[in-house]
């Protein structure tokens, strides 16, 4: 068959994206009308950009983290907060959703290195979709903005083996803007960098230096960020555990190359088998590996430079991965990456059969099968589990509807908002017009005067309320209180006292008092009220001197600042 033979209709294109975003949908098709916030997602990046505004939302670095940038997760998060409070999980959905689809696209209609014929292209995109269902946790990958950076990665290894030459300006520009994107939308195009340089050397063009160059940029921007973090403990504790050499080759072989043939539960089997049998199994891993090593080295020749690249690349990237991920356990979301590399490996050597083929080569019958029949277990076990594996994907008696809930935070600002996982996953979330008016109203307050006198004397202040969970800072000069006794009071409807904080000049060195209204459990998924600063309706100072005399107290200012994770708006 002639190549031009194998090669797709513009029609034929279509087609085959609309069948992949069937595939792709038809697995929870209810997340599309009533999409939901997942975890971080809604905790962390859009309650980031809903309390602090759009900018601190787009250039949110999150402390305590991983340890990167992901703009992905900012810009749909900020974005979500430029529609009503309740359809705002509709931004992120469709934002994960664009951003699975773009690496299907940019297989059906791009010209790679690895495959020249349509079914190759088919098969290539079919496992974009696929392997994400049938990884260890596949409802944290499936349609929430914070994990589809892994689509991101993706994305930068499909572009990675594009042929650059003959682009037209739009697609240049498109993949240069996507490189550009994805790598500060979490560290896989990093790990990608040195494909990049290698591809560079090998294509010679100025386009694949362009490359080069913006995803250098990126993991340079990456590559500080998480340094800075590190020096200054402000990574999760999720990665400082010890990186064990021996324990990373054992995963990749677990979770990168066995689990996206077999399925992640029936790896699971085969390596408890290994266990029992170790000699056994030591020595059919070995003569397996030999052999692999044995007939790539008899079929150089006819291997493309690109397969040797993704075979150079594959450990840089497993290995990377497995440092980044939480304990260096690689399960979940740090799959899809290295397992695809494997996969499109495949598909690669399938192309080179094609070659032998062409030249009529006795090899052929007998390699060619073998491949075959590996995608072919990949698919079929993929799409028996494709839609099997549904769970916290599909809305149920436990699962809260985002409305719902926003609904009953409205009537109530003090009430705990539940995502996805439910009903693990909580969040407080903050009232911005509320802290925006009250902090109006103190900024035109301060600097104020108040005397301390021999008698208790009392100033009020009304105010619209306080946020659930915040810092208040005040500034003060730390003499001019030691002889004065001061409270300052939160007062609520009906002049009900709610809380009351003494002011001292040995408070701290920052004079910021924090304060909660939920205090977070040690144990179990209750969360205590603790206070109840929405309801606070004025602040109220009563101070009484310590001495005979009176004497005025100057307080210079009162700010009101959120609890943020966020490197730009954290507190020292």
């Amino acid at each position: 068959m002639s190549n031009q033979s194998q090669q797709f209709t513009q029609q034929e294109k279509y087609f085959a994206f609309l069948f992949f975003f069937f595939l792709l949908v038809y697995r929870a098709p209810e997340l599309l009308w009533m999409p939901r916030f997942w975890a971080e997602e809604a905790s962390l990046f859009f309650a980031t950009a809903f309390e602090q505004g759009f900018w601190a939302g787009l250039f949110n670095i999150p402390i305590y983290t991983a340890g990167y940038i992901s703009l992905l997760a900012n810009l749909a998060s900020s974005l979500a907060t430029l529609v009503p409070l309740e359809y705002a999980p509709f931004v992120n959905t469709y934002f994960a959703l664009l951003f699975t689809l773009i690496p299907v696209a940019l297989l059906l209609w791009g010209s790679s290195y690895l495959w020249d014929s349509a079914w190759q292209k088919l098969l290539a995109a079919s496992m974009v979709i696929l392997i994400s269902a049938n990884i260890s946790a596949p409802h944290e990958v499936w349609l929430n903005a914070t994990n589809s950076q892994v689509f991101c990665g993706v994305i930068s290894a499909v572009i990675l083996f594009e042929r650059l030459q003959g682009l037209s300006l739009k697609a240049r520009w498109l993949y240069r803007g996507l490189l550009i994107f994805c790598g500060l939308s979490g560290v896989y195009t990093t790990f990608l960098g040195p494909g990049f340089f290698i591809k560079m050397w090998l294509e010679r063009s100025r386009e694949s230096v362009i490359h080069f160059l913006l995803v250098s940029f990126t993991a340079l921007i990456q590559i500080s960020i998480f340094i800075y973090l590190k020096t200054h403990h402000l990574l999760s504790t999720t990665k400082n555990t010890e990186f064990e050499f021996l324990t990373a080759l054992l995963s990749t072989l677990k979770y990168f190359i066995l689990s996206p043939f077999l399925g992640y539960a029936n790896m699971l089997s085969i390596t408890d088998w290994l266990n029992q049998h170790f000699i056994l199994g030591l020595c059919i891993s070995g003569i397996i590996i030999i052999m692999l090593f044995y007939w790539l080295f008899q079929q150089r020749q006819h291997l493309s430079p690109y397969f040797w690249m993704l075979l150079l690349l594959f450990p840089i990237v497993s290995l990377l991965v497995i440092y980044g991920a939480m304990y260096h356990e690689p399960t979940g979301r740090y799959m899809i990456l290295p397992g695809l590399l494997v996969l499109w490996g495949i598909i690669s050597l399938l192309s080179t059969q094609n070659s032998l083929n062409t030249n009529r080569s006795t090899s052929f019958l007998l390699q060619r099968p073998l491949w075959l029949n590996m995608i072919i277990i990949f698919i079929v076990v993929h799409m028996l589990v494709h839609y099997k594996q549904t769970r916290y994907l599909e809305y149920n008696s436990n699962t809260p509807l985002w409305q719902n809930e926003i609904y009953a935070w409205k009537k109530n600002p003090d009430k705990i908002i539940t995502a996805w996982p439910a009903p693990r996953w909580k969040m407080r979330l903050n009232n911005p017009v509320i802290f925006q008016k009250t902090q109006q109203v103190l900024d035109e307050v301060f600097p104020k005067y108040f005397t301390c006198s021999s008698l208790a004397t009392e100033n009020s202040i009304p105010i619209h309320g306080l946020p659930v969970q915040f810092y208040l800072w005040i500034q003060f000069q730390a003499e001019n209180i030691r002889n004065c006794h001061i409270d300052l009071l939160l007062i609520g409807e009906d002049d009900k006292e709610l809380h009351k904080i003494a002011l001292t000049p040995e408070m701290n060195q920052h004079n910021i008092i924090k304060l909660y209204s939920l205090k977070a459990p040690l144990k179990g998924k209750h969360w205590p009220k603790k206070y109840y600063y929405h309801q606070v309706k004025k602040l109220k100072f009563r101070m009484k001197s310590n001495t005979d005399k009176s004497f005025n107290i100057k307080i210079d200012a009162m700010r009101i600042m959120l609890y943020s994770k966020n490197l730009f708006t954290k507190m020292p």
